[in-house]
């Protein structure tokens, strides 16, 4: 069975923090298409200029006469029930969001986030389908470079697992969660390189992660180690040596593993991750566990296919 998307757990934290907002918007749909203008936490706002730093650009909400609606945030979209007497958006997967509404301004809030978005002129929005992304993520396709060629160890194509070891009640949603997750490595000839980590609901073009490296000494000789030099992992700054992978560390065959922290806004320990990943076309057997879309792996992989832009179509 595929499992939702890292993305999609996001927006499930995300829409918990939202939640508490006075309903200073009660009695009044708040209809049309409102374009988010400002992102706001603990103070520090982002305006619109910069919500593509965050991939929030073509965030939006839509608000019919017969009270549905929908968000779109990060490229997914998520349906809801608008309730006036209430004052608060329904959501299908995630519960009631309160808000506030004028004529021309809309806010989600609470006591750290805040979200304004501002009545839109243009009403004319292709309507996705519940679930579904826009743009290259929805076609998956990505428009990859091709391989410079012979990368060594590490360049390449990776599958594996990250799993989510959660310290902050914002992320409990996330808590020993497993996802499917995709890396590719490329290497240059003076042991520099990029890696980028994504999965069917961050896609390539707008990743988890990405983050320079370069290669370093390790406990195998041959293979050696990489090292991160800078980067980043959803909206936490990776900085040099926060990962060192290792491989000789395992004993695994075509294998990585990164084991690292990730920091809120405010500098406090959120979670702890781990990704272990595989080349693609290895099997798992000598890992001891398994993705969780490892059936859908092995159906590419007898089919002789390389490795998609998304496990699932």
């Amino acid at each position: 069975m595929k499992k939702t998307g890292f993305r999609t757990g996001i927006m499930l934290c995300f829409t918990v923090i939202l939640v508490g907002l006075t309903g200073c918007g009660k009695g009044k749909t708040p209809v049309g298409h409102w374009k988010l203008t400002e992102f706001a936490e603990n103070g520090d706002a982002v305006k619109e200029k910069d919500l593509g730093d965050y991939g929030l650009d073509d965030a939006y909400v839509v608000v019919e006469d017969d009270n549905s609606g929908y968000a779109m945030l990060f490229g997914v979209r998520a349906d809801f029930e608008c309730d006036p007497d209430k004052g608060c958006f329904d959501f299908e997967d995630t519960g009631a969001v309160n808000y506030g509404a004028s004529d021309k301004k809309l806010v989600l809030a609470d006591k750290t986030v805040k979200l304004t978005f501002e009545k839109s002129k243009d009403l004319s929005v292709d309507e996705p389908e519940a679930g579904s992304e826009t743009g290259s993520a929805a076609t998956g396709k990505s428009g990859r470079p091709e391989s410079n060629g012979d990368e060594g160890y590490f360049g390449g194509d990776w599958y594996g697992v990250l799993q989510i070891d959660a310290w902050d009640d914002s992320w409990e949603k996330l808590d020993d969660e497993r996802y499917d997750i995709m890396a590719e490595v490329k290497m240059n000839a003076d042991g520099t390189g990029e890696m980028t980590l994504w999965d069917d609901d961050m896609p390539y073009n707008n990743p988890i992660s990405k983050v320079q490296i370069s290669t370093r000494a390790g406990l195998d000789e041959e293979i050696g180690a990489i090292t991160t030099e800078g980067g980043y992992f959803l909206d936490d700054e990776i900085e040099h040596a926060d990962w060192i992978i290792d491989p000789g560390k395992s004993g695994i065959s075509d294998y990585m593993m990164i084991d690292a922290h990730y920091y809120d806004a405010g500098g406090n320990l959120a979670m702890d991750y781990t990704i272990k990943l595989k080349k693609w076309g290895s099997d798992w057997d000598d890992v001891g566990e398994y993705p969780p879309g490892y059936d859908r792996y092995k159906e590419l992989i007898d089919a002789g296919k390389g490795m998609p832009d998304k496990l699932y179509d």
